[in-house]
């Protein structure tokens, strides 16, 4: 049988062993013992009461498990004590609108240190991973209670990644990427074989800037119910694509300029461009329904609040509203818009309304000194992460601060990502990815 031991680690092994055998049987002749090893026969003991190595190993192990055996008593006399006294009760901690009030701690409970500065970072639906990418193109997979290794990692670009998103579909996770080397990629990941190539998408003419992974719906004109990924891009287009396929289903251009990011809810798609505006497009048409002016300089980010067929105004729910988003900009500010509702044509697909397409831009909040790069939104939370290395948080409905952590990473602060409202579990989970090569994660 071939022992997993290199050969000093036998050598050193056999000589502990006669070592043992000696102290126990004085008459054994160690001489010729260790000739057949092919070791040094152990010279005479001074301290003849000192233990050898593998008695010593024998009894300190003893000690251990007798302490195991001890604290599991303790444990269970402790259980039993808190279930006398304490009878079931209901936590508040555990109601849903609990875990969105949520706020991550001050410090966070790990950090990731990566080869490059962190571009995007998203967590997965289901399980306690996160899913990190880099300006050296690389993606890379981390357990969040075991962060020492990355579960899986490669080159997934030649370029640096802009954007990264995660999907989870029919048992099947997907990861979407986009890139200064214009290519969109979607992987696959499971715990056994990792993140896996299953398809590019090579369209684009410029640097892609934003991409979104859904599930297209049944009613949509164009690839209802299948899996579809949109892609932003600074050649001023949008494409949406079938991963199934790999086809483009459609292309358009909603702005005359850099298309910096972009948001997804059903059969509405709103971008943020270089041009400090906001578009809302139904894109299974391509028809352009609404603009939003107000930014002074480029949108950096911009997502939906909630969902789009619950939205309601502040005066309560009206048919002259379709619901509401949030930008952010470099003029260091984020602003809260309401969409306005698309005039609806039978047969035909939805186009502007006819005396109201602009975005009302209800709420600006201001409270960074820097270009804001990202934004996350969780109940009546909005989570902004800033260049002033800072990420704030702010209540959407009345436009208050609520909690600031200042210096998260030591440079710009590129990417957050937390559970949103739809989320089944909304776990207690912020991460942070910034341009100092560190990726923190903050838990309960």
């Amino acid at each position: 049988m071939n022992l997993p031991l290199n050969n000093e680690q036998i050598r050193e092994l056999d000589e502990s062993t006669l070592e043992y055998l000696l102290w126990r049987n004085k008459s054994i002749d160690t001489a010729q013992l260790a000739n057949v090893l092919q070791i040094d026969a152990p010279s005479p003991q001074d301290d003849t009461n000192r233990l050898p190595l593998l008695a010593r190993k024998w009894t300190a192990i003893a000690r251990l498990q007798r302490r195991i055996m001890s604290l599991e008593q303790n444990i269970r006399e402790l259980r039993e004590t808190s279930a006398e006294v304490n009878a079931p009760t209901f936590l508040p901690e555990s109601s849903e609108s609990a875990r969105l009030a949520w706020l991550a701690p001050e410090q966070p409970r790990v950090s990731i240190t990566l080869e490059s500065p962190v571009t995007g970072i998203r967590l997965h639906p289901e399980l306690a991973v996160v899913f990190v990418s880099t300006e050296h193109g690389r993606l890379h997979c981390f357990d969040l209670m075991d962060t020492t290794l990355p579960l899986s990692s490669l080159q997934a670009h030649t370029r640096a990644i802009t954007s990264v998103d995660v999907y989870c579909w029919q048992q099947t996770t997907y990861v979407v990427t986009g890139s200064k080397d214009m290519q969109v990629r979607v992987f696959t990941w499971s715990v056994d074989k990792g993140l896996k190539l299953l398809r590019s998408f090579a369209g684009h003419e410029h640097v892609v800037s934003g991409v979104r992974i859904w599930v297209g719906p049944r009613t949509a004109n164009v690839g209802g119910g299948s899996l579809l990924l949109a892609s932003c891009s600074r050649d001023t287009s949008v494409k949406i694509w079938d991963v199934s396929s790999g086809w483009c289903l459609k292309s358009f251009q909603p702005h005359s300029d850099w298309v910096r990011c972009l948001d997804v809810y059903g059969e509405f798609l709103i971008t943020g461009c270089q041009d400090s505006t906001l578009r809302l497009t139904h894109w299974p048409s391509g028809n352009g329904l609404s603009v939003g002016l107000g930014h002074e300089f480029p949108v950096e980010s911009i997502r939906f609040i909630g969902s789009l067929q619950e939205a309601v105004t502040p005066e309560g729910k009206t048919n002259n509203w379709l619901g509401y988003c949030v930008s952010t900009s470099r003029d260091r500010t984020s602003k809260i818009w309401l969409l306005p509702q698309p005039r609806r044509l039978p047969q035909r697909p939805p186009v502007p309304h006819s005396t109201d397409a602009q975005l009302l831009c209800k709420r600006t909040l201001q409270g960074h000194d820097s270009w804001i790069k990202a934004v996350r939104c969780r109940g009546d939370h909005v989570f902004t992460a800033s260049d002033d290395r800072s990420v704030m948080c702010w209540n959407w409905t009345n436009g208050q601060s609520v909690k600031k952590w200042e210096h998260v990473h030591q440079g710009f602060v590129t990417c957050i990502d937390l559970d949103d409202s739809n989320h089944p579990m909304k776990r207690k989970i912020m991460v942070t990815g910034g341009i100092d090569c560190k990726c923190h994660i903050f838990m309960q």
